[in-house]
């Protein structure tokens, strides 16, 4: 384990107390400020993980706090507490690379399970695995990635589990919608030749592509009682956090009726994006990508569409 200072800020005394008792389970050593004001003057030099919660107390000091924050990656990692992860949320992901989380501020004070996962996650440098999000005890699935035209046997595989949950027809259209997009990547976008060339991203989605074996990825997909949860694994590590930022981004700015239709422009991703209640980014640049997401089956679909979203980028550095 690396460094382990974490600070939090929250002016709810209540989540702080929790984010502490969460920072030190984790092995981490806590600071919790519950004074906005103090954020202009905290000695942020020292922290290895800041994490910032975005409330209304926050406002006058979270641009400047934020700024000062990044300014001292990649050593500190700094993780946003929203309650909606918005275009503000995105744009500044967008201005400053190095910002790479943000953690959904729902009716509870504080996540801890996402939070638990999100600061061991940093502080033991142990970013890959769907196991990771899942209690133990929960079954997992696995299906081989590698020929477009059985994409629809991936889909059908992982939306079967959704129906003998009972999911309703429009929830298992949702999984549907998410794991064909996750194929669809795997399949056209990820694979790379020696140069790091794409191999079959110019190619119309409709071609035939059968993957190499050194090409093929994975698909695990389970259900923990609460989340429906599909990871999908490439080898190639082409993926980078500021196309997945770029893609939200354009699609935020554009009211629904300007939104492209079938595809292109991200979309895809956008369409995954919002069915999702946290969407995860694991990348080995070069070697390795795992995208994760999970469905909170608590919700209705209404919820799902608008609820406030997790999004996370965990990308493995050179040693310092």
């Amino acid at each position: 384990m690396l460094g382990r200072r974490v600070l939090y800020y929250d002016s709810d005394d209540a989540a702080l107390l929790l984010a502490k008792r969460v920072i030190v389970g984790t092995g981490g050593e806590a600071t919790v400020l519950s004074d906005a004001a103090a954020l202009d003057h905290v000695d942020l030099a020292g922290y290895d993980i800041v994490v910032l919660t975005l409330d209304e107390a926050a406002g006058p000091y979270k641009r400047a706090f934020l700024e000062r924050s990044v300014a001292l990656a990649p050593r500190t990692k700094v993780v946003l507490h929203a309650c909606e992860l918005d275009l503000e949320c995105i744009e500044w992901m967008s201005q400053w690379p190095t910002l790479s989380h943000v953690m959904a501020k729902r009716e509870v004070p504080l996540d801890t399970e996402e939070l638990t996962v999100t600061i061991a996650k940093l502080l033991r440098r142990d970013h890959f695995g769907l196991d990771k999000y899942l209690p133990w005890g929960v079954d997992t699935y696995e299906v081989e990635v590698r020929d477009s035209r059985d994409k629809a046997q991936y889909v059908r595989e992982v939306s079967n589990l959704a129906s003998r949950l009972g999911c309703s027809d429009r929830l298992v259209e949702l999984v549907e919608t998410v794991v064909d997009e996750l194929s669809t990547n795997a399949i056209f976008n990820a694979p790379r030749n020696a140069d790091g060339v794409p191999r079959y991203a110019h190619l119309s989605r409709r071609e035939a592509v059968a993957l190499q074996d050194s090409e093929c990825a994975g698909l695990t997909f389970a259900f923990d009682g609460r989340y429906f949860a599909v990871a999908q694994r490439d080898p190639f590590g082409a993926l980078t956090r500021e196309t997945v930022v770029t893609y939200l981004e354009r699609c935020l700015k554009r009211t629904p009726d300007q939104l492209p239709g079938a595809g292109g422009a991200g979309m895809g991703l956008f369409r995954v994006y919002r069915v999702l209640s946290k969407l995860i980014f694991n990348i080995r640049p070069g070697e390795l990508t795992e995208v994760i997401g999970l469905i909170d089956l608590r919700q209705s679909i209404k919820s799902l569409l608008t609820q406030p979203k997790s999004l996370h980028f965990f990308i493995e550095e050179a040693e310092l």
